[in-house]
């Protein structure tokens, strides 16, 4: 057994000997222990600061995008046209610039005196959250804000739909809250507007659904506007039921009142002239057709065209909203026979009429309305006696009549022309 192995019985006092004079070496040799912490903290300053220098570099890169100022305290009812941008001149170490993003910066102006028209340059303030960069400069220091007055719209929500329910099955009902939302943003943007979309897929759908969905605002052709939309999410419910019956019925409607005298009902026409519903199959083998609501006709005089909601019972649906109703009104029509008194043209010199008694029997044809108010007087009957000779002769009659009305005359006036009496004898 070597002289320096405790023994068994010592062990416990072997090792409290040991940690006390291990303390009271530390303790002698504090200053010593402390002049070398700090001469190692020196060398490795030294050290980092020739293998990773501290350099100056303005960030983000070229080519990389550069940090967008934003704007704070813009005055109600304007909005910012375009956000400028800036780069920072900083001073970091170079491992720490190689890695720094436009993202690593937040750029801000108060744009609280901002106004449109105005061109105002504003200070900007660039700060960081990374460690070990300083901001030495910002390029450039200050911007303009181009703002103008905010565009606003209340626009209601249009759902659109996107594939196809499975076969047997039907959308009978969509519920949309809200139906108008307000858009903001630049005024011709927010003109530009057509409508204000959800978009749901019916692919699957078997059942009824609640759908909360993101709005978008879309022009005519279909493109997305960027503006505002409040509340910007939508919810819409599809009713969405099982297709286990359908007919084809026919639309049908009541006519109220009259049109006006010497006009009637001619015929009532529908566009489509029937409708397919689908629904449970003891109910729609109980009705004959699909009632729209009535239609007022009193003194019309002329057709009518009207667009009427088709309105179902619950549970029943159609493929169609509505129908276009036409209810063609004429006027009636009728004859009168009149006898008028003919007015003799072209006489022949020394010649006279016989008889001047003669009158010429007409049929006139036309709308009622036109006969009911027909005066004699605007009935012109001429018969011409051009190369008239003493005798009986068939002389022609032409007939003047008012428009809209037809006549049946004789073509001929068979009369007697005699000659004149000289009144000197």
């Amino acid at each position: 057994m070597s002289l320096f192995e405790p023994q068994s019985n010592d062990l416990r006092s072997f090792f409290r000997g040991l940690l006390i004079a291990s303390v009271k070496g530390a303790i002698n040799n504090w200053a010593g222990i402390s002049f070398s912490l700090v001469i190692a903290f020196i060398i490795w300053v030294v050290v980092q600061d020739y293998e990773n220098p501290r350099i100056r570099s303005l960030v983000p890169a070229e080519g990389e995008p550069p940090v967008v100022v934003l704007p704070l305290n813009v005055p109600d009812g304007l909005i910012v046209e375009d956000l400028p941008t800036v780069r920072v001149l900083i001073e970091a170490r170079e491992e720490t610039i190689n890695e720094l993003r436009a993202a690593d910066f937040t750029a801000e102006v108060n744009a609280v005196s901002v106004a449109p028209g105005h061109s105002i340059s504003l200070s900007v303030e660039v700060k960081t959250n990374v460690k070990g960069v300083r901001i030495l400069k910002v390029e450039p220091e200050s911007v303009v804000i181009p703002v103008s007055e905010e565009g606003v719209r209340e626009i209601p929500i249009l759902v659109r739909t996107i594939g196809e329910l499975p076969s047997g099955f039907v959308l009978i009902d969509e519920q949309v809250e809200p139906s108008l939302v307000t858009v903001r943003g630049l005024p011709f943007l927010v003109e530009g507007i057509d409508r204000v979309e959800a978009t749901i897929s019916l692919s699957g759908l078997r059942d009824t659904v609640l759908f909360d969905r993101e709005l978008v605002a879309v022009t005519k052709s279909g493109n997305r506007v960027s503006v505002s939309i409040e509340p910007s999410r939508v919810s819409v419910r599809l009713k969405i039921v099982e297709r286990a019956f359908q007919r084809s019925l026919p639309i049908t409607v009541n006519v109220t009142g009259e049109p006006q005298k010497g006009f009637a009902v001619e015929g009532i026409a529908f566009l489509p002239p029937t409708i397919t519903i689908s629904g449970d199959k003891n109910y729609l083998l109980n009705i004959d057709n699909v009632e729209v609501l009535p239609i007022d006709i009193t003194n019309a005089t002329g057709s009518i065209t009207v667009i009427r909601n088709i309105n179902l019972d619950q549970g029943v649906s159609s493929e169609i909203d509505s129908v276009v109703v036409v209810v063609t009104i004429v006027p009636l029509y009728g004859s009168r026979t009149l006898v008028v008194a003919p007015e003799f043209v072209d006489l022949p010199a020394g010649l006279k009429v016989s008889n001047a008694n003669y009158g010429v029997q007409l049929k006139i044809e036309g709308p009622a309305s036109l006969l009911n108010s027909l005066n004699e007087k605007e009935i012109m009957v001429y018969v011409s006696l051009k190369n008239g000779s003493v005798g009986y002769g068939r002389y022609s009659v032409t007939v003047d009549v008012p428009t809209g009305l037809s006549i049946d005359a004789p073509k001929n006036l068979f009369l007697s022309l005699e000659e004149e009496s000289n009144s000197d004898n």
